[in-house]
């Protein structure tokens, strides 16, 4: 199914980190929003990256769910996405509503959604307690029985869903876990790719943590941070594809074209390698 929605080599998706949203700290106006969207979409179309995901980012401090009131904002956000163009459209909802990420999903049209936890336990990291709220701060244990189970229940189940494991930002809270048990553990569970990560965001995913994931299971691996065009050759061609945010950025959710453009050459040129 992925290979459906995203049929070329080395997929890259670009990431809509959005402004605040309705009812949080710094929002401006719906309009704002729209127009951030618009314009990232607009810019991710020319570059002709291969999907596009939306997250709301700048919704601090971070809670296990959202809001209706970000719910709603999300879905009109997303919609005008994909109204706007055919490049498969995405949605996470920070820090954790896999709920909220398939509704949001479903009602809209977008392709896929990506859970930062799915088969891990895990704690957030203290040195970034400040943007969490403080309900957020012990144990995070998904069920992953429940998340299948509620896909179905949406008849969701051909939104992909893209699955981060031993994910960024987290301490791991089964020490002696390995990085492909949890690849295996997250195909078991329905993932339909997972997504190996560096320690924070802009930090370079560790090149054996991929090709470990890869070998562990049947499903794509995408790189999910401090993938730069320098390391297209050597880190992009150990995975299946790679989710793109700050390397896209002048800062957060001020996407550049010119940065875009380049990066994607230099995909281009691996993908031509790749074919001979």
């Amino acid at each position: 199914m992925f290979k459906q929605i995203f049929p070329k080599a080395f997929p890259i998706i670009g990431v809509i980190h959005l402004d605040p949203l309705p009812g949080e700290i710094g929002f401006s106006k719906m309009d704002s929003l729209l127009d951030q969207v618009k314009k990232s979409v607009e810019i991710f179309q020319k570059s002709e990256v291969d999907g596009i995901l939306i997250e709301n980012a700048s919704d601090k401090p971070h809670t296990m769910t959202i809001s209706k009131a970000q719910v709603s904002a999300m879905s009109v956000l997303v919609k005008q996405a994909v109204n706007q163009t055919k490049v498969p459209i995405g949605v996470t909802c920070l820090l954790l509503d896999w709920e909220a990420n398939f509704a949001i999903a479903k009602a809209t049209g977008a392709k896929f959604v990506r859970l930062n936890v799915f088969v891990d336990k895990v704690m957030r990291d203290p040195d970034t307690w400040k943007t969490i709220n403080t309900n957020c701060r012990g144990l995070i244990d998904i069920n992953p029985l429940a998340v299948k189970s509620y896909r179905k229940m949406l008849n969701a189940e051909k939104i992909l869903l893209l699955a981060d494991i031993h994910v960024k930002y987290m301490i791991m809270l089964e020490p002696k876990k390995t990085i492909d048990l949890s690849a295996k553990q997250a195909e078991f569970y329905g993932a339909d790719a997972i997504i190996v990560s560096g320690n924070r965001t802009g930090l370079p995913t560790d090149v054996k943590d991929t090709v470990q994931a890869k070998n562990a299971c049947n499903i794509p691996v995408l790189i999910g941070s401090g993938l730069v065009k320098r390391d297209i050759p050597n880190l992009l061609s150990k995975a299946d594809g790679a989710i793109i945010g700050t390397a896209f950025e002048k800062e957060e959710g001020n996407i550049i074209f010119s940065q875009v453009n380049s990066f994607m050459k230099q995909v281009n040129k691996l993908r031509k390698n790749h074919e001979k």
